[in-house]
């Protein structure tokens, strides 16, 4: 017996069963989409709401910080200005010490490589595990599972963070740009060959963004825990993050 589909829900279901291609196919699509998002990206300037803390061994919070920063792109690099600290503006020393550490930033962009993305550094420096199609926040999506990748020899320090990490990502399937992230340290990692300490395993790093004028994603919210150990001493840092002001400023 033949049972006819109404042609939408046939479109649906040929849609929805329609084999994922190759991994390696997989990847260079999403590679080669990923130059023209950050050039979109690059041409806002936004605000970085950051709460800091840190915590003892038994979880007690020893340091809480919060700041304001103003976020734009110098060169496709970014650009962090502090604009206030515990709610209070920079003044004095203050103020001429972040100066000077905005125009390092904007003085290496002109001599530094341009940063690759998210997107860019989980296909280049680990290992894709697992991908498969799913339904996110209503836009249809690709989770990639990734993790630390045997034998990779970092280009970077992001490639060389990258590296370490397994988790999931997830990554709009029509544009190839990134929804969400959520990753952990899998590997320890030296950091400066170890003379500076290393990055703990357990470490972890969770962005969300959301679409931006209907073009682009930029981050809308992060955590970041960074565990860390130098000698005989062992930190524990993390950082609550939401972004907000998105404004663009570049053609």
């Amino acid at each position: 017996m033949l049972f006819l589909i109404p042609a939408a829900h046939a479109a649906d279901a040929s849609s929805s069963a329609a084999a994922l291609p190759a991994l390696d196919v997989l990847t260079k699509s999403l590679l080669d989409k990923q130059k023209a998002l950050s050039a979109l990206r690059h041409q806002y300037t936004y605000t970085e709401h950051e709460i800091q803390r840190d915590r003892s061994a038994d979880g007690k919070i020893t340091r809480e910080d919060k700041f304001d920063y103003e976020i734009k792109y110098v060169k496709d690099h970014t650009i962090s200005r502090i604009l206030k600290k515990n709610d209070a503006a920079l003044a004095g020393d203050e103020q001429a010490s972040e100066d000077a550490r905005v125009q390092k930033q904007i003085d290496e962009a002109s001599r530094t490589p341009v940063p690759a993305s998210t997107v860019e550094n989980v296909l280049n420096a680990t290992k894709v595990t697992d991908v498969k199609r799913l339904t996110y926040k209503n836009v249809k999506a690709l989770e990639l599972d990734f993790e630390p990748r045997d034998g990779y020899a970092p280009k970077d320090k992001a490639e060389q963070l990258f590296s370490h990490l397994s988790g999931k990502m997830i990554v709009d399937e029509d544009s190839g740009d990134m929804m969400h992230i959520d990753a952990k340290v899998a590997t320890a990692m030296k950091v400066l060959g170890g003379i500076a300490g290393e990055l703990d395993v357990g470490s972890s790093l969770v962005i969300d963004t959301t679409l931006v004028n209907n073009e682009v994603r930029i981050a809308s919210n992060e955590k970041r825990r960074i565990l860390a150990r130098k000698l005989l001493a062992r930190t524990d840092t993390e950082y609550e993050i939401s972004y907000s002001g998105y404004k663009k400023v570049g053609n």
